[in-house]
């Protein structure tokens, strides 16, 4: 995830590396539907918040993704600066982006999210 509070002279730009945060173990008897979320600030103004859901559909994963970003006058700011959400199927080694952008006139505040999928080591596909 990157994470851009766009401020003058230099804006902050944080990128956060979300690696090997859950490992998803799907078994044709026991289908799996998990939920994560994950909460950054930057920049003592904004922040971004990631939920994803996803479930085992057939031979892919199917992803379901709320990004959101605030901006106000601390991380902890509850003003809402921009969301979207989307959704996407995932097979081994796929990939889905998604970027929202600040709604503020004039504002170059945004949050770029990544969500990659690998298969574990029991994987029938490697």
């Amino acid at each position: 995830m990157v994470i851009v509070d766009d401020e003058w002279p230099s804006p902050d730009e944080v990128e956060i590396p979300i690696y090997d945060w859950t490992e998803l173990t799907v078994t044709a008897a026991s289908p799996l539907s998990q939920t994560f979320s994950y909460s950054e600030g930057v920049g003592g103004e904004v922040r971004a918040e990631l939920l994803l859901q996803w479930a085992w559909k057939g031979a892919a994963i199917l992803l379901y993704w709320d990004l959101k970003l605030y901006e106000g006058t601390s991380e902890d700011t509850r003003d809402l600066d921009g969301s979207k959400k989307g959704s996407c199927s995932l097979n081994a080694y796929d990939e889905c982006g998604f970027t929202v952008l600040s709604e503020e006139f004039g504002a170059g505040d945004y949050v770029k999210a990544r969500v990659h999928i690998e298969p574990g080591p029991k994987c029938p596909t490697q």
